[in-house]
């Protein structure tokens, strides 16, 4: 039972629990078709935009950079995340990376040493001709020999991880 706002012979109006609730509830059936939550995850090309931002304005603070990215890329984030993407931006800005805008998360490479060898390799060999994707698993395979000798059991070149590799180096 919902009861009426109560006034006292002071002529002060006094809301009752119910009637607070009730206008929660109005306000909530009014913004309903508001999304609840801006989307929080930031891509790479999001992080190196915030990067880029405060090398251009050193001044500004990291609760400036959290209005700027809710204003300008229409993304909610804490303080804490503009943080975490600034300790970085030397990764993020740096001239010989390649970004993918879609990206959330750079994942280490496992055999790194493996990839620089076969990048280095194709690098070396691409102006002899076209290399086919075939070329590039056993060439990895031999690489892997040398660099990993016990490790050849849990080494795959897949398509998948070809396809990676393609696009980790941009090929």
């Amino acid at each position: 039972m919902a009861t009426a706002a109560v006034t006292r012979t002071t002529g002060a109006t006094i809301k009752s629990n119910n009637d607070d609730w009730l206008e929660k509830k109005r306000k909530r059936l009014q913004t309903a078709h508001l999304p609840l939550t801006m989307s929080k995850q930031l891509n790479e090309a999001d992080r190196v935009a915030i990067c880029r931002k405060k090398r251009e304005n050193p001044d500004i603070t990291q609760a400036q950079l959290v209005k700027w990215v809710k204003e300008n890329i229409g993304k909610s984030v804490t303080q804490g995340t503009i943080s975490n993407t600034l300790k970085r931006s030397a990764e993020f800005l740096a001239e010989d990376v390649v970004v993918d805008a879609k990206r959330q998360r750079q994942r280490k490479v496992s055999y790194p040493e493996l990839e620089e060898c076969l990048f280095e390799w194709i690098l070396k060999f691409q102006h002899t001709g076209q290399l086919s994707g075939e070329t590039l698993k056993i060439k990895a395979a031999e690489i892997a020999s040398r660099l990993y000798p016990g490790a050849l059991t849990t080494l795959q070149f897949s398509a998948g991880w070809l396809e990676k590799f393609k696009k980790r180096h941009g090929i």
